[in-house]
């Protein structure tokens, strides 16, 4: 039974984290595309989306060799990794999309969209996890 309940709050712990990637994306994503509602409304969507694909492959890997504890300890690790790799990608890649593909963008269209894809690029695989 003890086990039991460490796992429980490990869930609770996973979760949590969960929330803080979600708010810490959020105010990443609100100095590159300018604005703190595009960045929740883009983070929420791509959270929730990211989390029914997830969903999706877990539910199509029931079979693998792996257990489910397992799969789901090495989803964490991986997520663990992505979370400290995070800040260092981001501040490349936004240099690289202020550096040179948006002042190539030739509308103020283009440029938006093409913020909006490369956020949007940073943040989805995580969200799969």
């Amino acid at each position: 039974m003890r086990d039991r309940q460490i796992l429980y709050h490990v869930f609770v712990l996973a979760g949590l984290t969960g929330l803080i990637y979600e708010a810490l994306w959020a105010r990443y994503l609100q100095l590159f595309l300018g604005h703190a509602a595009y960045a929740q409304v883009l983070v929420l969507s791509l959270f929730m989306g990211g989390m029914a694909v997830g969903a999706l492959l877990a539910s199509r890997m029931r079979f693998s060799r792996m257990t489910p504890l397992v799969a789901y300890a090495v989803v964490e690790a991986v997520l663990g990794l992505a979370a400290i790799a995070f800040h260092p990608l981001f501040d490349t890649v936004t240099g690289l999309a202020y550096d040179t593909l948006l002042p190539a963008a030739q509308t103020a269209g283009m440029s938006r969209l093409l913020q909006w894809l490369i956020a949007s690029a940073l943040i989805f695989s995580q969200s799969i996890l």
